[in-house]
């Protein structure tokens, strides 16, 4: 029989950075702050992609590390991105919940996230979500989700296979996007003449 752990028996979990101010308006800096727009469930985190800004803070926080794992806790997207290779002092918006396994060598951040990702995961947190325009996911309600924990080379499996996975499927949506492109090219030229 299949045994189940909440979140909190194996994690920390943790507001991300508390700053003043909106997130758009914050100034070019040094620190990376990985916002909504820099998480995307098929990609990942795009650290290229994420703005340095300068973040005014009583005390610094405690800097993302690989190993962690980002859950978006408002929206209608609340799913969750493993942080890999983060650069140095980079944090989040207190929009995401930082979850950090306690033990990293019986618990993969990578195969953590994509369970909380998957369907079984995601009616958990639609079942207690707060009831509003906007779903909203409570910091004790991921912490009680229930997980199961295979073993260690079974999670890396499962990671590396959820990430070919995800890989064929971007392929696959780039090729439909470059035929839909040559039809419409093709259709165009035919609208003008330009084919007999």
């Amino acid at each position: 029989m299949q045994k189940y752990y909440m979140i909190e028996d194996n994690a920390t979990i943790r507001s991300g950075c508390a700053y003043r101010g909106a997130e758009s308006k914050l100034a070019e800096g040094d620190t990376p702050f990985v916002g909504y727009k820099n998480v995307d469930i098929e990609t990942g985190i795009d650290w290229s992609d994420v703005p340095r800004v300068e973040l005014t803070l009583k005390r610094d926080p405690q800097w993302l590390e690989d190993g962690d794992v980002l859950f978006a806790s408002r929206g209608f997207k609340t799913y969750a991105y493993p942080v890999i290779a983060p650069p140095p002092k980079a944090t989040c918006s207190p929009q995401f919940f930082v979850v950090t396994p306690k033990n990293p060598n019986a618990l993969l951040a990578e195969f953590l996230a994509w369970q909380i990702n998957q369907s079984p995961a995601q009616a958990y947190l639609e079942r207690f979500a707060d009831a509003s325009t906007i779903r909203n996911i409570r910091r004790d309600v991921l912490a009680k989700m229930p997980i199961t924990i295979p073993t260690i080379e079974r999670q890396h499996l499962i990671a590396k296979y959820a990430k070919a996975a995800r890989r064929a499927q971007q392929l696959h949506r780039a090729l439909i996007d470059n035929t839909t492109q040559e039809l419409s090219a093709l259709a165009s030229e035919l609208m003008n003449g330009k084919i007999q």
